[in-house]
C-alpha cells in the first residue's frame, strides 16, 4: 500500500495547492466512512492487532501507541476511518467554542519535499464545538458506546481559544467572554460518551504569535479552577496539557508540580514556538518568507532534546508525554517511546507516506521491541538511556 501511494497517490495529490488536497483527501475520508465495506475492509487491511502494543496511560488503555495528532481532522468528518485505518488514538480539532475560518492570508498551507516537511499557518478553522459535537456524537465513534471491532481508537478532542479575526463568525456576546469562560463553554458541549480524553492547547502556534495567557502558570490554575467547578472534576475526561516545547529542567519541573494538583490531568503534550528556525535541505529562499510553524523530520531533533528533560522530570509520576513531531517510520516511532511517550502522534509522516505507514510502522515496532529484548511496548517507555543508539542526536 505504501508503495502505491508513494508512485502513484502522492505524485497526483503534490500536484494540487496543499490545501486543496488536504480539504480533497478529507472529503474522501468523509465518503468512506459512510460505507460499512470499506470501513471493514480498510480494517482487515490496515490494523494491527496485537497485545503487546497496548500501552496504558493513566486510566486509558490504548490499543497501540501510534495516534492521529490534531489539525488533519479539524472538524471530526471521519473518526471511524481513522481508527479502521489502525490509529490507536486520534485528536480532533483543534476545536474552538466559535466558529472560525482561521488566517485570512492564502496560501496558508506549504510542503517541503526535501525535508519531509510542512509549514502550517492555518490558525485555528473549525465549525465550533457545537456543529463538531453534534457530528461526533452522530458518529457514534466513541468505543464506549460502538462495540464494532474496527472503532477501538480513543477518541480526543483538542481545545483552543476562537481566533478572532475580521472574518471569524464571532457573536458579540462571545467577544466580551474571559478566556476560561469560552474554553469551559466548549467543553460542555463534549460531555459525555462523545470522546475518552481532553487536550488544552493553550498556545497554538500558528495563530499570532503563539501567545497565550495559558503559558503562565497562574492563569492556567485560573482556568483548571473554573473547569473544576463549573464542570465538576470527575466529569472532565483525562486532560493533556499543550504547551510550547521547553527545555529547562525547571521550568517543566514547575509546570508538573501545578498539574499534580488536579487528578484529571493525564499529562502534557508540545507546540513548536513559530518560525522555522531549523537547518533544512531546502533552499532558503524558498521558505524564509512562509508565515507558520515547521512541522516533519526537521523537527525531529528538537523535540527528543526536550523529551529528554521532560521524560526525566515526570519519574516516579503519575503523568506521562503524548508527543509529535518527525514520526515518519518504525524507528522514529520506536525513538519516541524509549524518549517517554505514551502515545506518539503522526501528521506530516502520514502526509509524505500515506496511510500504510500505520500498519508498517506498528508491524516494525514489534520487532524492535523483540530485537532488544521488550516483552511489550509498555516497558519500552522511558528506556532510552539503555539504547542511546536509537535515539537522533
Amino acid at each position: 500500500m505504501g508503495w502505491i501511494y508513494k508512485n502513484y497517490i502522492r505524485p497526483e495529490l503534490f500536484k494540487l495547492d496543499p490545501e486543496f488536497a488536504h480539504h480533497l483527501c478529507l472529503k474522501g475520508a468523509a465518503l468512506t466512512q459512510k460505507a460499512p465495506w470499506l470501513l471493514s475492509w480498510s480494517h482487515s487491511l490496515n490494523c494491527v492487532e496485537d497485545p503487546r502494543l497496548n500501552i496504558q496511560l493513566g486510566p486509558l488503555k490504548f490499543s497501540n501507541p501510534l495516534g492521529l495528532a490534531a489539525g488533519l481532522d479539524k472538524n471530526g468528518v471521519a473518526p471511524q476511518l481513522w481508527s479502521a485505518l489502525g490509529f490507536g488514538s486520534m485528536e480532533i480539532g483543534s476545536v474552538s467554542a466559535d466558529p472560525s475560518t482561521g488566517n485570512d492570508v492564502r496560501p496558508r498551507l506549504f510542503r517541503l519535499p526535501q525535508d519531509e516537511a510542512i509549514v502550517v499557518y492555518y490558525g485555528v478553522p473549525n465549525e465550533g464545538a457545537v456543529v463538531i459535537a453534534e457530528r461526533m456524537r452522530t458518529a457514534n465513534c466513541s468505543n464506549h458506546s460502538n462495540s464494532l471491532d474496527y472503532n477501538k481508537a480513543k477518541v480526543g478532542i483538542n481545545f483552543v481559544e476562537t481566533h478572532r479575526n475580521h472574518s471569524s463568525k464571532v457573536d458579540l456576546i462571545s467577544k466580551t467572554e474571559s478566556l476560561n469562560e469560552e474554553l469551559v463553554r466548549a467543553m460542555r458541549n463534549f460531555l459525555g460518551d462523545i470522546s475518552d480524553f481532553w487536550t488544552l492547547n493553550a498556545n497554538c502556534p500558528n495563530t499570532g504569535a503563539g501567545a497565550s495567557n495559558l503559558t503562565e502558570p497562574g492563569a492556567l490554575r485560573s482556568l483548571l479552577d473554573k473547569m473544576s467547578d463549573q464542570i465538576g472534576a470527575a466529569n472532565i475526561p483525562p486532560l493533556l496539557i499543550k504547551q510550547t516545547i521547553e527545555k529547562n529542567p525547571a521550568l517543566a519541573h514547575q509546570w508538573i508540580e501545578l498539574a499534580l494538583e488536579y487528578p484529571f490531568i493525564l499529562g502534557f503534550s508540545f507546540n513548536l514556538p513559530p518560525g522555522i528556525p531549523y537547518s533544512l535541505k531546502t533552499p532558503k529562499e524558498k521558505y524564509q518568507h512562509l508565515p507558520g510553524t515547521l512541522t516533519g523530520a526537521p523537527i525531529r531533533r528538537r523535540i527528543n532534546q526536550a523529551m529528554k528533560v521532560w521524560s526525566k522530570e515526570l519519574e516516579n509520576t503519575r503523568l506521562g508525554l503524548v508527543v509529535a513531531g518527525g514520526v515518519n517510520s518504525a524507528e522514529t516511532l520506536y525513538e519516541k517511546i524509549l524518549l517517554g511517550a505514551s502515545v506518539t502522534q503522526i501528521y506530516t509522516g502520514l502526509v509524505y507516506h500515506g496511510p500504510g505507514i500505520v500498519k508498517s510502522s506498528l508491524s516494525g515496532l514489534l520487532g524492535l521491541l523483540e530485537e532488544d529484548g521488550f516483552q511489550n511496548a509498555q516497558q519500552a517507555v522511558g528506556k532510552w538511556r539503555e539504547f542511546p543508539h536509537r535515539i537522533t542526536q
